[in-house]
């Protein structure tokens, strides 16, 4: 069990609160639906995901021109083929889909965040959150980012809940666990959740405290939460002849040279790659996570405020909850992963976007 830490007790003004979380919910909806078209996204991964699910729809199964497709994780290609149609040309009903998992992420965010904030504080948290200009871009894109942040919102807010209830409230460990599967199952980059969830389970001290909490947790990783990315591996695995390229076979061969990347020599040709634009990598996630655009401008702003956000974290893991342990996690994922450096601006930019509602509260923490 974790006490509570709240910044802020609320005061008299819960009315007016309301109405504010009402009136940033009527902004918001304006901001994303100003961007709704019935034209299609012209992006490589938009179209893959768009003929993936016709092609599930269509009844022809999980493949790209008739090859099975290895490299996306199935999950939000199944979620578009629900509404899509092969022979339509208006794409509004998929983003208003991808547009209604942007929300769900909002207020999971807000979940969250509530967890350590209340009153003005977090009202101004949630601001930040949603009026993201990256936030409110990916709610109208036929991408994964919107349903990857929704579930992985859902699996932080889920998990501290877990962890902070002085009553155990076991009815949050299935939904942690079906909400971490989800992740994973739409974006690979979601296994990264499962390593930072054993973490957490790894300090003694909690296996000292509550025994019970503990084997609850990590029965529910296993069991609920595995299956699935085990599932999809083995899916990919099977599946080689007459497949598309996985993900790891284009790493290997677009980055590290052909050598595997679980090898001494893949590692060294990894580190020896990223050691040479970390720097400017630290800057770039810095400036994408808290929405800073490029520039002189971009990079100044991300100076200030990346230190300030660290030292936040610095003091959050003092008292740390699971969610801190993730977004350690992520972050180095982020610095770390092996993209093509012509991609790795973009790729930061919506990768980056589970972790913003975090690095924000830190520098909000790290300032009060």
């Amino acid at each position: 069990m974790m006490e509570s830490d709240e910044v802020e007790r609320p005061g008299g003004g819960g009315l007016s609160h309301r109405r504010a979380i009402v009136c940033l919910f009527a902004i918001w909806l304006c901001l994303v639906l100003s961007q709704l078209s019935p034209s299609f996204d012209m992006n490589p991964d938009s179209g893959r995901y768009v003929a993936l699910a016709q092609s599930i729809a269509a009844g022809r199964g999980y493949t790209l021109s008739g090859r099975f497709s290895r490299r996306y994780p199935p999950l939000f290609p199944v979620i578009l083929s629900a509404v899509t149609s092969p022979d339509r040309h208006d794409f509004r009903p998929e983003k208003l889909l991808v547009m209604l998992t942007g929300l769900g992420a909002m207020i999971a965010s807000y979940w969250l965040l509530s967890q350590r904030y209340q009153g003005r504080t977090l009202l101004t948290l949630a601001v930040l959150v949603a009026v993201s200009p990256a936030f409110l871009s990916h709610c109208v894109l036929l991408r994964s980012d919107m349903p990857f942040f929704f579930f992985t919102a859902v699996f932080l807010a889920a998990t501290n809940h877990f962890w902070r209830a002085r009553k155990p409230s076991w009815v949050m460990a299935p939904v942690l666990a079906v909400a971490l599967g989800a992740a994973a199952l739409t974006r690979s980059a979601g296994m990264v959740f499962y390593v930072t969830g054993l973490a957490w389970l790894a300090r003694l001290r909690l296996w000292r405290r509550d025994l019970r909490r503990c084997m609850v947790f990590g029965a529910v990783i296993i069991f609920i939460a595995f299956p699935p990315a085990m599932g999809w591996m083995a899916w990919v695995n099977s599946h080689r002849e007459g497949g598309t390229i996985s993900y790891r076979e284009w790493i290997q061969s677009g980055v590290l040279r052909g050598e595997s990347p679980v090898s001494i020599k893949g590692l060294s040709v990894l580190v020896s790659r990223e050691s040479r634009t970390l720097p400017t990598q630290v800057s770039n996630a810095a400036r994408t996570v808290i929405s800073l655009g490029g520039g002189t401008t971009g990079q100044l702003w991300a100076l200030i405020l990346a230190p300030i956000g660290l030292l936040g974290l610095a003091r959050r893991m003092r008292r740390p909850d699971p969610s801190d342990y993730s977004f350690c996690g992520y972050s180095v994922m982020v610095l770390l992963w092996p993209w093509p450096q012509g991609v790795r601006l973009l790729s930061l930019i919506h990768i980056s976007e589970p972790t913003r509602p975090l690095y924000i509260s830190y520098a909000v923490f790290c300032l009060k």
